[in-house]
């Protein structure tokens, strides 16, 4: 009845956020209406001037052939015709200029009009700011977007979204180590352990930088593991080259334990718990007490457990899992994540009664209004050089993964 309940008031939502989209566009729709009957009576005033000068050319035509024809009857009487002065089209040429002008004018207005409706529908995050004023929460972070470079790849079988592990002077890399101080002085102080990383939306980066950020803590000495809850779409195996054939459904169902299922990286101090087989009722799987007591032994056995867990809006999974962590980090994406979809993710949160930690903007470009850019200033780059010794250590780490038993 909970879950039944849940899914009501979220769809209640959904329906209420439907409603004032609809008033949005009727307002948007009865002032474009409006412009375009402006720009039909222009287009009348238009057409009547055009006219108005077609008449006066057949004006003056007719009287050219009125003066010749006068000029060859007079010269046969032996009358002598002294020439006129010729009409002058200053005039007109000068109302030519003045419609061409206001055509012009016209087509600038249209323009403008056009960019700034186009603005305005664009209802895309645009800074960090703007995020912080939406939801009123604390930002942990900000990750900027990845360079276009590829990473020098080793045959670790890590993927290239692992900056931190390829790349640990680059910016990307000190973007993931200042999340990890604030997440770590916060969670020192309110002793949270286990951790939940969602975002509102499919493709805003949770993944990626849930696994940076486990990078980051183990890089410290802390015993972290990341358990990849996203029993619909798992990626957490792909970026550390493992595969998925055991983990959390089947240590769920009892098809395995856990610390069979668990598998130590190549990185000291970071074990990962893939998503494994996955069942038809994912969200009934993960409200079971078997999850629940699997999280509280994890609790007791490592320094941090990192939960990865499908997007907010899309399904219940987060809600569902957020009632038994310590603590969620959401994910925000810049010029992707729309407000509507934003405050979606607030009427979620503030329904379920959701503990945010804090947020993580991610894909912040450098060089934007209310963004600093820490690369670009004289002596700041010597900062983001990986030393020598350190890319020689780096290659000498041995390559295997192994699964502890």
């Amino acid at each position: 009845m909970d879950f039944v309940n849940v899914y009501l008031k979220s769809m209640e939502q959904q329906l209420k956020e439907l409603e004032n989209r609809e008033l949005e566009l009727t307002k948007l729709f009865t002032q474009e209406s409006e412009l375009a009957k402006k720009v039909g009576n222009f287009q009348v005033i238009d057409q009547s001037y055009n006219e108005e000068i077609a008449q006066l050319k057949s004006q003056r035509d007719n009287i050219f052939k009125q003066l010749l024809v006068e000029r060859v009857s007079q010269g046969n009487s032996g009358y002598m015709l002294t020439q006129l002065a010729p009409v002058k089209d200053e005039l007109v040429i000068k109302r030519q200029l003045k419609f061409l002008m206001a055509g012009a004018a016209g087509g600038l207005g249209l323009i403008l009009a056009f960019s700034y409706f186009r603005e305005m529908r664009d209802t895309t995050m645009k800074s960090v700011d703007e995020i912080r004023n939406q939801l009123h929460l604390p930002i942990l972070g900000e990750v900027p977007c990845f360079a276009d470079s590829d990473a020098a790849v080793d045959e670790s079988e890590f993927a290239p979204a692992l900056w931190y592990y390829y790349r640990p002077a680059s910016r990307e890399a000190e973007a993931f180590r200042s999340l990890r101080t604030s997440l770590l002085l916060k969670t020192d102080r309110s002793g949270a352990k286990v951790l939940q990383m969602t975002s509102a939306e499919p493709g805003d980066g949770k993944t990626t930088s849930i696994s940076n950020l486990a990078l980051a803590i183990a890089q410290t000495g802390r015993k972290v593991l990341i358990v990849d809850a996203d029993l619909r779409r798992p990626t957490i195996h792909k970026l550390f080259g493992l595969a998925n054939s055991v983990g959390l459904g089947d240590v769920l169902t009892g098809e395995i334990d856990a610390q069979t299922a668990i598998r130590e990286t190549r990185v000291s101090h970071l074990s990962i718990l893939t998503a494994g087989m996955l069942p038809e009722n994912p969200s009934e799987m993960l409200m079971s007490r078997a999850f629940s007591e699997l999280v509280n032994q994890l609790r007791k056995e490592y320094d941090y457990v990192l939960i990865d867990t499908p997007p907010l809006v899309v399904v219940s999974d987060p809600s569902v899992i957020a009632s038994i962590v310590d603590g969620v980090l959401l994910v925000v994406r810049i010029d992707k994540n729309r407000r509507g979809v934003i405050r979606k993710v607030q009427q979620i949160i503030q329904t379920n009664g959701i503990k945010v930690a804090g947020i993580l903007a991610n894909s912040v470009k450098s060089g934007k209004p209310g963004d600093y850019d820490y690369g670009s200033g004289p002596g700041y780059s010597d900062y983001y050089i990986v030393p020598p010794q350190a890319q020689a250590k780096q290659a000498d780490v041995p390559a295997k993964t192994k699964i502890t038993h």
